[in-house]
């Protein structure tokens, strides 16, 4: 029997007259790892929220959704509660407590089970996800990455029948969300349960399942084993397909009849045997602008805190913005990289430089020749609205670029970092491919680990623990930025 069954499911939002999800039909079976993807907006969301009646958004719905054979609608709160685990997007949004055991202990303290069972079942879970060492840590103490393995836990701990996820990874750095969808390949084969996934990290999350479903405009496209699914991506020539792991990018390039490769490693086994029969030809070198040698903005150790009390969150941070040039700054969580882009927008630094700055610096400062898009929150659109949030992103920087004068310096902190991975690269390339034209000088800072090959002329460099590890000089100053 299936866990779930979905029958002609049609739904659309309040005031709408566009569906959000348009006579769908699907099942998931027990046991299975399904990773449900398409583009943003799509209504994946939106799909997920219908299968727990307490996250249902209002509107008007038609069809049928049945869990182990019965109406989901029919089952109580409670049995809810304990078969059907739910993660968010957010990692802040799920938290209820102030400490890390208490949270685990949270939702069986809630349902009234016994404490002997509570205390064993929060001894299991730690162990299991071995979160020993911040056990009894205060929630805020946490990082983005430990915050959302924490909501994982503290759900399955109930020990659910099926864990549905909602772009679970979406604000954590590549390594943190690696972790984490590895362990969901963890709960998958050691513990069998069945889990339902969205997730716009495709490279990974192919290689945990053992089906997908790809959506799109909130209709159901095609299902299949991933195999399958790129394949019939391929011949239908549907755009997501540009979304699907590089491995199956390069054997849809090539004319292979062979069984479309998943992983690296399958692919690299692949394009071995297909080199036997075929000759390979280098791949050719891109014209690429010389990089102009002109210095434009220099940073040279730069520290920063919140409080005299505090660690240092920025550590002896040194780097040069050459005119004209793309420079990506990446890192894990927590690293700085928000914080020294903030730092570079601020008046202080600007005017130690003696550089004009605008006072208001956290969105647009059009007359100081430093312009600056922070990546919208997501409470500012409405509820499963991620194609809203998506065209409002796009809207916001392309209104930036607009203003943009020769030689002003743009800063963009994760800009379409909460969308679809081919689709935030297509918008920034098509927004940034204009700047070079103006002698425009931007920081780009992101979780997109191929944003550099967006521009013609870039650097990347990488943030670890607060310092900055490739690129940078020290000079011994400290707090010190000149303009050129």
């Amino acid at each position: 029997m299936e866990v779930f069954t979905i029958r002609n499911l049609t739904f659309a939002y309040p005031e709408q007259e566009k569906n959000a999800i348009s006579d769908l039909t699907l099942s998931v079976r027990p046991g299975e790892f399904l990773v449900l993807c398409g583009p943003s907006g799509c209504g994946k969301s939106t799909l997920l929220r219908q299968l727990k009646t307490v996250l249902a958004p209002h509107g008007r719905r038609s069809g049928e959704i049945l869990f182990d054979g019965k109406k989901l609608d029919e089952l109580s709160q409670r049995e809810q509660a304990e078969k059907i685990g739910f993660v968010q997007q957010s990692p802040e949004n799920q938290i209820a407590t102030d400490k890390v055991w208490h949270e685990l202990a949270f939702g069986l303290e809630s349902l009234g089970y016994d404490t002997p069972t509570i205390r064993r079942r929060v001894a299991e879970m730690a162990s299991f996800f071995g979160i020993q060492e911040w056990f009894y840590k205060s929630v805020t103490e946490l990082s983005g990455g430990q915050k959302q393995l924490l909501n994982l836990a503290s759900v399955m701990v109930l020990q659910p029948k099926v864990l549905i996820l909602d772009e679970p990874t979406s604000q954590l750095d590549p390594i943190a969300a690696s972790d984490f969808l590895a362990t969901l390949g963890k709960i998958n084969r050691e513990l069998g349960t069945t889990i339902l996934l969205t997730e716009h990290r495709l490279e990974e999350a192919f290689s945990f399942a053992s089906r997908v479903a790809v959506m799109d405009g909130g209709k159901l496209l095609c299902t299949g084993t991933p195999a399958e699914v790129g394949a019939e991506l391929k011949s239908s020539g549907n755009a997501m397909f540009l979304a699907m792991p590089a491995a199956m990018r390069i054997w849809a390039a090539s004319d292979s009849k062979a069984t479309c490769p998943i992983s690296v490693c399958n692919g690299r086994n692949w394009l071995l045997d297909y080199a036997k029969t075929h000759e390979l030809q280098p791949i050719p070198e891109e014209n690429k602008n010389a990089p102009d040698t002109e210095t434009v903005v220099s940073a040279r150790e730069i520290w920063f805190k919140y409080d005299k009390d505090l660690p240092d969150v920025v550590k002896g941070l040194s780097l040069e913005l050459h005119k004209g040039e793309f420079l990506a700054l990446l890192g894990g969580n927590g690293t700085g990289k928000t914080v020294f882009l903030r730092s570079v927008g601020t008046a202080q630094l600007f005017a130690q430089a003696g550089l004009p700055v605008c006072a208001d610096s956290a969105r647009v400062a059009p007359r100081s020749g430093v312009f600056t898009h922070f990546s919208s929150a997501e409470e500012d659109f409405s509820v499963g609205d991620t194609a809203g949030r998506f065209e409002g992103e796009v809207r916001a920087v392309a209104s930036i670029v607009d203003r943009l004068t020769p030689g002003a310096l743009l800063l963009l902190n994760e800009t379409f970092q909460t969308t679809a991975y081919a689709e935030g690269a297509d918008a920034m390339a098509g927004i940034l491919s204009v700047l070079p034209r103006l002698g425009t000088k931007y920081i780009f800072v992101t979780h997109l680990g191929t944003i550099g090959e967006l521009a013609d002329s870039s650097r990347v460099l990488m943030m670890k623990t607060q310092i900055i590890s490739a690129d940078g000089k020290t000079d011994g100053e400290r707090y010190v930025l000149t303009s050129m």
